[in-house]
């Protein structure tokens, strides 16, 4: 199997994880391809992941470690593709996961998500109860913001990247929520591919990273296009900038009209993925307008139904999906 999905890549930890761990769903491998509305553009197709999703990267590694290690359980928070690429490489692996979403997540997302072995807890405080699951259970949290382990899964899109990319192109755009899979992209081109400089953006709700002065009120979070359910600081802050730096790149700020314009051109491409999606995009246009030559993550197209609806816990706060999820667990 070390031939398939991430597991070719030659990121030097994944050879901790045994042969028989390195199972895939076909993760990774993505197509580069260029855009027929603006051909200025290099698409990276990580939507046409198993998922839809980069974040199936970071599953595939996570899920096979977690297996390895013999963890009784896995859990996680996510605004939904996290949450959706966990289920589908827990079953895969045969290893129960809790996942838990804010109740404002999309209900396609949620309906995406494989219950085979996963149980779905929507909650206002998904975050925390993901904190407070792991910790009293003793088993990992595979949140990217906090989960050193997803940089690897996440390093194989640079290592691609690093091999794939024309030598015209001179600029990555990738979107940051918790900051995880830019930083191992960068970390890897600023290594291999010193010429690329990587470009990180966020939406107009959720700057925390890229432009932590900025002020994000309630309301303008509420309004955005982008970002509206990611993590308004994130531990990885310091280190994302750090790793923009070291490749010559910056960090931009979209707004929601911004994101409405590049759906537009991403829909003449027969591109249907997330706004994040649509932020990249219009950033890179910007960026191209300026004179560079960039290609562009592409992510979160809908996954469709597994065919396995997950067992579906409703809470009001962490100590409610605590007990619900050990009844559960058994």
């Amino acid at each position: 199997m070390t031939d398939r999905g991430i597991w070719a890549s030659p990121t030097p930890a994944a050879s901790d994880v045994p042969d028989a761990r390195r199972r895939t769903l076909g993760e990774g491998a993505t197509p580069l391809e260029r855009s027929d509305a603006d051909p200025r553009l290099l698409l990276k197709r990580e939507d046409r992941n198993p998922t839809g999703s980069h974040k199936d990267r970071a599953a595939a590694y996570q899920l096979a470690s977690a297996a390895a290690r013999g963890d009784r359980a896995v859990t996680i928070s996510s605004s939904g593709n996290a949450a959706i690429a966990t289920s589908r490489y827990a079953a895969l692996h045969e290893l129960p996961a809790v996942v838990f979403v804010h109740p404002a997540t999309d209900p396609a997302k949620l309906a995406s998500i494989d219950g085979t072995t996963t149980t779905l807890v929507v909650t206002e405080r998904a975050i925390n109860g993901a904190k407070h699951l792991a910790r009293e259970l003793r088993i990992p949290n595979l949140r990217p913001s906090t989960n050193d382990e997803s940089l690897v899964g996440y390093a194989s899109l640079g290592e691609e990247l690093a091999h794939e990319l024309p030598e015209s192109i001179d600029t990555l755009v990738i979107f940051a929520t918790s900051g995880a899979t830019a930083i191992a992209v960068a970390d890897v081109l600023a290594r291999t591919r010193p010429r690329v400089q990587v470009h990180v953006v966020q939406g107009e709700g959720n700057t925390g990273l890229v432009a932590p002065e900025r002020e994000i009120t309630d309301q303008g979070a509420h309004g955005a296009a982008a970002g509206r359910l990611g993590v308004r600081r994130s531990r990885r802050g310091r280190e994302l900038r750090a790793a923009i730096e070291a490749t010559g790149g910056a960090g931009h700020v979209a707004t929601a009209e911004d994101v409405s314009r590049a759906r537009e051109l991403l829909a003449a491409d027969g591109i249907d993925v997330s706004d994040e999606s649509a932020a990249n995009v219009a950033i890179a246009q910007q960026l191209a307008d300026a004179g560079r030559h960039p290609c562009v993550i592409v992510s979160g197209s809908p996954a469709g139904s597994s065919g396995f609806a997950p067992h579906r816990i409703e809470a009001d706060d962490e100590h409610q999906a605590m007990a619900a999820v050990l009844e559960r667990l058994g």
